[in-house]
């Protein structure tokens, strides 16, 4: 298959007054491909949606190269950039927040697909978002109603539709379940999984949900505090983690399979402040398996087996 994204030692810092520098996400790599699923899971404020919004370049790097189907999207600018982002679209969490509540479904979606060429006749603009409508399980009804008419699933949907009107090549899909049901989240992953049948589509799923991403994913990204401390293909590493987080995090799951082979792992502390990174492995403080290297000694995140990369001393 085809590479389509690839990320590249990318960082992104902000400074805190009188604090020093918080590393959002510091210095990660990783790639894509046609028609893959690519899971970045971890705790709340560890780097996720920083990276989302990096690759869609909704904000600058401070270092580092970003491409998308070959082309920088970093040094893009202007009209070059909109044409890039025509192949690169994104689901935000909130479906209510990322529509404009004064706009009927026809124009938000209508709007994206004539500005970027796809529809040449404002005329014709209503059959074309009925078409993508279809697409996400929704009606013609649904095109001059306005976003606080429907429900959240039904929201959630109308931001896909958007997304889709435009035929992209990639997804970010932002931790696109966790303001829904649980009902609705099946709905929804369903909905993603059929969209991506038959076509080159490809995702970059953000979640917190380990069962949406092991469902779901093709390859999965563990971060924690800004960096990516293992990747592996899905099914690997929810059989057999290699880094002590990736291990506590799957031992926390409610499935009855998982908790047979896993005792519960409960980490000690809060996670660090980002300003105030530990010294040594990032990890060391919480971990239930650090030893004498650990408080020193940055781990080298590296290839350990089958493709396979992982950052702990554990694994030299």
């Amino acid at each position: 298959m085809k590479e389509i994204l690839r990320l590249r030692s990318v960082k992104k810092y902000f400074p805190v007054k009188g604090e020093g520098v918080l590393k959002a996400v510091d210095d990660i790599s990783f790639s894509v491909k046609e028609s893959q699923v690519f899971g970045l899971v971890g705790e709340s404020g560890c780097g996720k949606s920083t990276v989302a919004k990096l690759i869609l370049k909704l904000i600058e790097p401070t270092g580092g190269e970003i491409f998308f189907d070959g082309v920088d999207v970093v040094k893009t600018r202007g009209r070059e950039l909109s044409r890039l982002r025509k192949g690169l679209q994104i689901v935000f969490q909130d479906p209510q927040a990322a529509l404009n509540p004064r706009m009927r479904v026809v124009d938000t979606i209508g709007e994206a697909l004539f500005i970027n060429g796809i529809v040449k006749k404002r005329r014709d603009l209503k059959d074309s978002v009925k078409e993508v409508l279809h697409k996400v399980g929704l009606d013609e009804s649904a095109l001059y109603k306005y976003p606080h008419e429907f429900s959240g699933g039904q929201r959630q949907r109308i931001c896909i539709a958007r997304a889709l009107a435009v035929e992209p090549r990639l997804i970010v899909a932002d931790e696109p379940l966790s303001a829904l049901d649980v009902s609705i989240q099946a709905q929804i992953i369903n909905l993603l999984e059929d969209l991506q049948k038959g076509s080159d589509l490809a995702y970059v799923l953000i979640s917190h949900d380990l069962h949406v991403i092991e469902y779901f994913s093709d390859v999965v990204a563990v971060m924690y505090l800004g960096k990516i401390v293992e990747m592996s293909d899905t099914s690997e590493l929810f059989t057999e983690p290699l880094h002590p987080y990736t291990e506590a995090l799957l031992s926390a799951v409610p499935s009855p399979e998982v908790r047979e082979k896993t005792e519960r792992i409960f980490l000690k502390g809060d996670v660090p402040s980002p300003v105030r990174i530990p010294a040594g492995c990032p990890f060391h403080p919480r971990c239930h398996k650090r030893f004498e290297p650990c408080d020193r000694i940055v781990p080298e995140y590296r290839e350990v087996m089958n493709g396979r990369r992982v950052s702990c001393h554990l694994h030299r």
